[in-house]
């Protein structure tokens, strides 16, 4: 009979609000290309990257899905003023 290797305790999960998305990470979750993302957080209507190494960042996951719930409100019909007024 072979023995039974002891398994480790596995590390708990960090909480979403530590956990960083890479840029591919994000463009999979949102369905946006690279330059839209790029384009969107110039003008303030995504969260901005954090800087994770000299030619590296991310985005705290967190931030990401708020992002996406704000969207998913509006579809909802929780739209602005300046939405109605616009469309």
């Amino acid at each position: 009979m072979t023995e039974k290797k002891e398994r480790k305790p596995r590390k708990p999960r960090e909480p979403a609000s530590k956990r960083v998305y890479r840029i591919s990470d994000v463009m999979n979750v949102v369905g946006l290309r690279r330059t839209a993302i790029a384009e969107r957080v110039r003008a303030g209507d995504f969260p901005q990257p954090i800087v994770l190494g000299p030619r590296s960042k991310g985005w705290l996951v967190e931030e990401v899905n708020e992002w996406l719930a704000e969207r998913a409100a509006r579809r909802a019909g929780s739209r602005t003023p300046a939405e109605s007024a616009t469309g």
